[in-house]
């Protein structure tokens, strides 16, 4: 099958999922966020789960801060969140013409990204906490779309744009012959792993609340070291602001209370959180040692490993 999505300038194309508002994993319905977490865990454990992408424009390249955003011109991307670190894009030349189609083995969630702020996708939701920037000389924002997948599905990418659509996955891989080439089987999805995702899940939503906090927290502290006419530390506790803002908090050595205080109350909730997950994660590798599961074993002390756990 060819995709036949429209490049720029021509109506946009339509998703073909746009009536799949539930996901089925192992028999049962799951929310969003919980599959969107089991996307990413899954990822990790099955290094051949992702998507096939057939057209025409584009090639696959690792999405980082500082890889070339377009083939055609120096611009970057900047601001990468977290989830997106390490996956894959498909990278386009700035206004060329360009068709995508993909297709997968697994259902979960399916991620786009494009600069185009009101584009006309029926059946995505809008993920503003994962908007991203690439160099140009306005810092043009990526804007990121994502839907409910049900595998074997065939999702025509609708284009848009200077800048097209792009599609962002833990793996993509070209099917050069057209779908059912290149994708491996459909791993099961045990409820030992949806049990993960769920931890990953409460684990990164505390993280995120404690950030959105933090960063109250020091807008108030800014503001008292103002009034206070200490333009240094003013200063100090912005920047830090803008790092909280892109999602790197790093508490710095300020000398004002309150920015002190910010710094030790964003510290303890984020510690909790992770001692927390830590101990979920504990009690899920003894199952699944328990249960000879090794590859559930090795991934979950893989996971506990970057957390500091032991």
């Amino acid at each position: 099958m060819r995709s036949s999505v429209s490049g720029r300038g021509d109506p946009p194309g339509r998703p073909l999922v746009g009536s799949q508002r539930r996901e089925r994993a192992g028999g049962s319905s799951l929310p969003a966020v919980v599959l969107s977490a089991f996307l990413f865990f899954s990822a990790s454990l099955f290094a051949q789960t992702g998507f096939e992408i057939e057209g025409k424009g584009f090639t696959i390249q690792n999405m980082r801060n500082g890889a070339p955003a377009v083939s055609n011109r120096k611009y970057v991307w900047k601001n990468v969140p977290s989830r997106f670190n390490g996956w894959q894009f498909t990278q386009v030349a700035g206004g060329g013409r360009t068709e995508m189609a993909v297709k997968g083995a697994m259902d979960g969630v399916l991620y786009v990204a494009t600069f185009v702020k009101d584009a006309d996708l029926p059946g995505w939701e809008k993920e503003r906490s994962l908007e991203f920037n690439y160099t140009d000389a306005a810092m043009a924002r990526m804007y990121v779309h994502k839907t409910l997948y049900r595998a074997g599905t065939i999702v025509k990418i609708p284009q848009f744009g200077w800048s097209g659509t792009i599609v962002i996955a833990p793996k993509l891989v070209h099917a050069v012959d057209g779908f059912g080439k290149s994708v491996q089987g459909k791993p099961a999805a045990t409820p030992q792993l949806r049990l993960i995702a769920t931890f990953k899940d409460r684990y990164e939503r505390a993280v995120v609340s404690a950030r959105q906090q933090h960063i109250r927290d020091l807008d108030a502290a800014k503001r008292a070291a103002m009034q206070a006419n200490d333009l240094e530390e003013a200063n100090a506790i912005q920047a830090e602001i803008q790092d909280a803002t892109n999602g790197n908090v790093t508490p710095r050595n300020f000398k004002s209370k309150p920015a002190i205080e910010a710094g030790a109350r964003y510290t303890q909730v984020a510690e909790a959180a992770k001692r927390q997950y830590i101990t979920d994660l504990d009690a899920a590798y003894k199952s699944a040692m328990a249960a000879g599961n090794l590859d559930e074993a090795n991934a979950i002390a893989a996971i506990r490993k970057q957390l500091g756990g032991k």
